[in-house]
């Protein structure tokens, strides 16, 4: 487990995120347990594919979802291919073995009818419907995650366009509509305390940052 220290300390210093870390952290830990229950003396240079290929068949048989069963091989993969690199071992067992399929899963859109009923309850005049429509302008605008709408700053709203940060400092422009601006001029009209350009863009009815 002290290698499995060694590459979380890594990965934190090249950037990943706490709840990335933690993912990591679980799905490596729990190929490392299984690979003891099979052999106690079992080190990274005795790992071999019929290794891996027994934990997966393992995890899809717990009833779990392909995408999960899909990072059961990846985290594992990327540990490994750090002690690779690191020179802490010369075998690496995920060379000869395929990575599992995963399901493709399309989230139905929302209606007519469900995106009225949204906007609907952002009806006013007050500082938080003003927000709040502005928000769901976005995300439904956009198609934006949840994380990175509330990562969003003021600087990066732009005339007709919105910077997205991403993961490893990676960045994308999303357009926005001429109604989705005119919601968030408003909103930000409306706003009770001052922001600057580095400023959360999302912020409570308090003026306390979201």
């Amino acid at each position: 487990m002290q290698l499995l220290e060694l590459w979380l300390e890594a990965k934190e210093a090249s950037g990943c995120s706490p709840a990335t870390l933690d993912h990591y952290s679980r799905e490596v830990s729990m190929f490392a347990k299984w690979l003891m229950q099979e052999d106690l003396n079992i080190g990274p240079d005795d790992v071999t594919p019929s290794h891996i290929r027994r934990y997966l068949i393992k995890r899809r048989n717990d009833g779990i979802s392909t995408h999960t069963v899909h990072d059961s091989y990846r985290n594992p993969k990327i540990f490994w291919t750090w002690m690779v690199r690191e020179e802490l071992t010369d075998n690496n067992p995920y060379v000869k073995v395929d990575p599992p399929k995963r399901d493709k899963v399309m989230k139905p859109d929302l209606s007519k009818e469900e995106v009225q009923r949204l906007f609907a309850a952002c009806q006013g005049r007050d500082f938080r419907m003003l927000r709040d429509r502005a928000l769901l302008g976005v995300l439904l605008d956009t198609g934006l995650r949840i994380h990175e709408a509330a990562n969003l700053k003021v600087a990066d709203i732009m005339d007709d366009t919105m910077i997205i940060r991403g993961k490893g400092g990676k960045h994308r422009y999303v357009f926005l509509s001429p109604e989705v601006r005119l919601s968030l001029r408003r909103y930000l009209r409306a706003c009770p305390c001052e922001l600057g350009p580095e400023d959360p863009l999302w912020v409570g009815h308090q003026g306390q940052y979201t």
